[in-house]
């Protein structure tokens, strides 16, 4: 091979390799050269880090040599790679894969090396090119569907995608050999799973039965592999309370898995609440946020293991677990009702009893063939109905890929039941406009659905109106009219795939429809605008963006998985996934000194434990963890890990700090000054929610009163966590509200305080920061009265969409209660120069104010001076002489709508305005500049971007929601000077 070969060659195993979980309890990776004689790069055991083997791919390099023997290669492969001193996990049934690329014919025989790899168990699959011989190939792969052949490498690797699943995905070998027989290879399908758990903590158990338990599950698990990719494992025990031990994700391989089952230990009582454990465990270890991949049609199973009687009402839970497809095993012995417990299981054949607890850890060869073979099935026939409708792109632009589409749509409704009373589908193509290809009462089978799709042609046209295809469907396609069943509360589910950006505005129609109660999943590829994409879908977990159509059918799964949830399923999982959305920084701030030593490594669980139940790997949160005794050390920033998986291995390789003091208001400074930063990934100016979880052990040896005032100040809500001798009335001090300062006796049982800690993750921040960081302390209530300026653009670019911005303000005004004790109102429009219309203290009565919104005239004129304007309603409309109340601490909002840059610097003048309070809004046009915008904003989500003055509807309910609630400020008396005399701001 030459080295433009050899080149594609090392970044197709690049690719490969970035996909894959590394390490010597996930995917290991060995790599011979080979051309007369062999040559090895690396062992399987060689590189334990994705990192360092993608920087060792630098050594597969061209070789010269007119000859390849293969079948000494296999030989090499076979001899010198595939042993256990070597990295091979073959004797522990760990699949033992081989890809052989070749460019030519073998000088040697290759028949009884890949007969002597099959004897072993291994599966071959060979990829060929240029002058290799088929039937070569097809001595060596396992079956003939494992050989791939191309004309040209790069051909080969730049589409591998059946090479990549086949890979991925065969997951182990049976083979039976006899003296005669050749060997006998049957594939074995990869497991998908979820399992959990719940293990009998009482006494019915008791500590000398409690190594049989551990015994059965830590067997369990060897028998599988644990990988986010395979099996996840999660642990509970219960008495007369549910205790969690870890999460799904808490652990990612079998080592750290077994390590903490050995760890368990009972936490005793003669009362047992089997009914509630299963309740608990349902609504807290079977979610996303923990690791569960129902979503992604893992299985989930719960193995329920126990000694006593059912104690209180578990048959009701185990019908809740079978409703929301949990596979409930029982494992039994000792005290417990072997027949009430085939009562609870899924199916009374996976109720399992010993009479001894001695005899459990051998039950597992009896029963893992059901624990990771059986699939339950609760559906039923009614209540399956949907109504899924198809926007698809059918401009010019995407008639080479037009295939790709019509197997999309195909794939997604390959799973669905369709029928009249069933689901229904429709298929729109849109462009300049829309076009429809059937609607949902057209056809009443799967079969006639997918010959119109397999029979359907390209609409064609040269630009996309997404937003006016929006409203389409929300009128005609999704109507009673048509076939919806949206009046017989059916659900309503849009997909819609778009390779390029819309020309007109989408948010709006997307709203609509989505108050509607339409569920909208967004697919960009190629040229599609990403936010468009996302503010066309329900929430940003419904917007997928890929580069190539090819790219597509990873994402088929969590769309067909969302369509196929039940009405109550679906209506908790978008809850769910609203409540994951939020964007959270959070720093854990704990105590390193030498009172810590000994419950370090518990303290590292607790943190890993709720870094488990965050949405990192989505991009919504991030983690910083700083440690801390006489002085702070940061162990990593928020900036510095970018993946859940990444943040869990820096937590298990946090060092204890040690040290004799333990200097808390210096750690709290150091956090605020060196961590809550922008250059330190911080997003606290970006609006996100800063939060630090502390951790001490012991009173502080300084002050904390000052410290913690300014974590409050800078809106930073601290939570406070105390183990065995630490002040909780200092930590109390340091809270950011009552009730976010808990206190535990002993590490061992800081997983206990989990559930609260998580609730007080979940605080949004009342205001957000100003641009300097700092703002007041507010009261947390919204705001009865508000003083609310607009500043209306009436330079001559505006004049066509003045009557829409007349129309908005009505429109923003009828939300408010206008009042001489509730909200007032002013209007100031502006060009060169500025004219007040009427000010805050004009009227009194809502209808006054419409009237005069109404006979407001455009005033013309250039150029656009909106910082002249900012400073002339700084010191004008938003004085006490005009009906200002700041000094009473109304709330004092400016809202300006412009459609364009301005002609005059606009830094000093939103410096001002923040400076005194006032909180602006900005609404621009495409023509203005969204810097500028965002700069004179409030923070820049206070700054909104439409098309034109038309599109501004699509953003004033959001706008009115964040107008809502701006806080009071505190009341703030009048400044004196030297003379003694009342101040006006300036």
């Amino acid at each position: 091979m030459g080295t433009a070969v050899i080149n594609t060659v090392r970044e197709y195993i690049r690719r490969f390799v970035s996909t894959k979980e590394i390490g010597p309890n996930a995917v290991q990776v060995g790599i011979a050269q080979f051309a007369t004689d062999t040559r090895l790069v690396m062992d399987l055991q060689t590189h334990g880090t994705k990192e360092s083997l993608l920087s060792s791919l630098a050594a597969i390099r061209a070789r010269s040599g007119q000859t390849i023997n293969i079948g000494a290669a296999l030989d090499f492969v076979r001899l010198n790679m595939l042993r256990p001193e070597k990295g091979s996990r073959i004797s522990r049934n760990v699949p033992q894969l081989l890809l052989l690329i070749v460019s030519k014919q073998s000088s040697d025989s290759v028949a009884g090396p890949a007969q002597a790899l099959q004897k072993l168990g291994v599966l071959a699959l060979a990829a060929g090119s240029r002058a290799a011989v088929e039937d070569e190939m097809k001595q060596i792969a396992f079956s003939d569907s494992m050989v791939f052949m191309a004309k040209d490498f790069r051909q080969l690797f730049r589409n591998a995608r059946e090479i990549t699943d086949a890979l991925s995905t065969l997951s182990g070998t049976v083979v039976v050999e006899s003296p005669t027989d050749p060997a006998v290879i049957t594939t074995v399908q990869r497991v998908f799973r979820d399992i959990v758990f719940l293990v009998d903590g009482s006494n019915y158990v008791g500590s000398s039965n409690l190594p049989f338990v551990r015994d059965f599950m830590i067997n369990i698990v060897n028998q599988l592999n644990i990988s986010p990719e395979q099996v996840q494992i999660g642990l509970m025990q219960f008495a007369e309370q549910p205790r969690i031990e870890f999460y799904l994700n808490s652990y990612n391989n079998n080592r750290d898995v077994v390590d903490k089952i050995s760890q368990l230990r009972l936490t005793g009582g003669s009362v047992l609440n089997t009914g509630a454990a299963m309740s608990y465990a349902l609504d807290n270890m079977f979610q996303t946020s923990v690791g569960s991949r129902k979503l992604q049609g893992a299985v989930q199973v719960l193995i329920l293991i126990t000694g006593g009687p059912l104690q209180d009402d578990a048959g009701s839970e185990a019908d809740r677990l079978a409703l929301a497809n949990v596979l409930t095993f029982t494992v039994s012995s000792g005290q417990a009702d072997q027949e009430e417990l085939k009562k609870i299981a899924f199916i009374p054949n996976l109720a399992y009893h010993k009479q001894r607890f001695s005899e459990l850890p051998a039950l597992v060869d009896d029963m893992m063939q059901n624990i990771i073979t059986v699939v339950g099935d609760t559906e039923v026939i009614t209540g399956g109905e949907r109504d899924v409708a198809f926007l698809i792109d059918g401009t010019d632009s995407v008639q080479g890929f037009f295939p790709y589409i019509r197997d999309f749509i195909l794939k997604v409704i390959e799973p669905l039941d369709i029928g009249t009373d069933k689901i229904r589908v429709s298929v729109v193509q849109h462009s300049e406009k829309p076009t429809p290809v059937f609607y949902l009462k057209t056809y009443q089978t799967k079969e006639e659905v997918i010959r119109a799709v397999q029979g359907m042609a390209l609409a064609g046209g040269r630009s996309l109106n997404t937003g006016a295809a929006l409203r389409y469907m929300k009128s005609t396609i999704m109507s009673d009219s048509n076939g919806s069943r949206a009046a017989q509360n059916v659900p309503q589910f849009l997909i819609v795939l778009a390779a390029d950006r819309s020309m007109d505005s989408v948010t709006g129609p997307a709203g609509e429809l989505k108050t509607d109660g339409v569920v909208p999943f967004g697919v960009g590829v190629k040229n599609a605008d990403k936010k468009q994409i996302e503010a066309i879908a329900h929430n940003p977990s419904f917007a997928f963006n890929v580069k190539e159509f090819r790219e597509l059918e990873p994402i088929l799964p969590r769309i067909n998985n969302y369509i196929s949830l039940s009405k109550d399923q679906l209506e908790s999982a978008l809850r769910q996934v609203q409540n994951d959305a939020v964007k959270r920084d959070i720093v854990f701030l704990l105590d390193g000194s030498d009172n810590t030593r000994d419950g370090f490594t518990d303290i590292k669980s607790f943190v890993k434990n709720i870094v488990g139940r965050l949405y990192v790997d989505e991009g919504l949160d991030r983690v910083s963890v700083v440690q801390f005794a006489d002085r702070p050390a940061v162990g990593f920033h928020l900036n510095s890990h970018k993946t859940k998986s990444d943040n869990m291995n820096a937590i298990d390789n946090l060092a204890h700090k040690g040290g004799r003091r333990l200097n808390v208001g210096a750690a709290l400074q150091f956090v605020r000054h060196r961590v809550f930063t922008s250059s330190t990934g911080s997003r606290r100016l970006e609006g996100v929610p800063q939060t630090l979880i502390l951790l001490t052990s012991k009173a502080s040896a300084d002050s904390v009163k000052g410290p913690a005032f300014a974590l409050k100040e800078h809106e930073i809500v601290a939570v406070g966590v105390g183990v065995a001798d630490a002040n909780l009335a200092e930590l109390e001090m340091i809270e950011f509200k009552p009730g976010f300062a808990f206190k535990v006796t002993d590490f061992s049982s800081l997983n206990s305080i989990q559930t609260q800690v998580l609730s007080a993750l979940n605080i949004q921040q009342d205001n957000q920061e100003t641009k300097n960081g700092i703002s007041d302390l507010v009261v947390e209530l919204e705001s009865p009265e508000r003083d609310i300026v607009f500043l209306l653009d009436g330079s001559d670019d505006t004049l066509s969409g003045f009557p829409a911005m007349k129309t908005f303000v009505q429109q923003v005004v009828e939300t408010l209660i206008v009042g001489e004790n509730k909200d007032r109102v002013s209007v100031v429009q502006y060009s060169q120069d500025q004219q007040t219309h009427f000010s805050l203290n004009t009227y009194t009565d809502k209808q006054a104010v419409l009237n005069a919104v109404r006979q407001l005239d455009h005033r013309g004129g250039r150029p656009r001076n909106t910082g002249a304007a900012l400073e002339q309603v700084r010191r004008n409309a938003f004085a006490e002489s005009s009906g200002s109340r700041y000094q009473e601490g109304v709330p004092q909002v400016l809202i300006l709508l412009t459609g364009g840059r301005s002609g005059d610097d606009v830094t000093r003048a939103a410096a001002d305005l923040k400076k005194d309070k006032v909180v602006p809004f900005c609404v621009g046009t495409k023509s203005a500049d969204i810097l500028e915008l965002q700069s004179i904003a409030h923070n820049p989500s206070y700054a909104f971007s439409v098309l034109t003055f038309d599109d501004i509807g699509s953003i004033r309910q959001q706008l009115e929601s964040l107008v809502q609630r701006v806080p009071r400020q505190q009341p703030r008396e009048r400044a004196l000077n030297v003379l003694g005399s009342t101040q006006q701001r300036e």
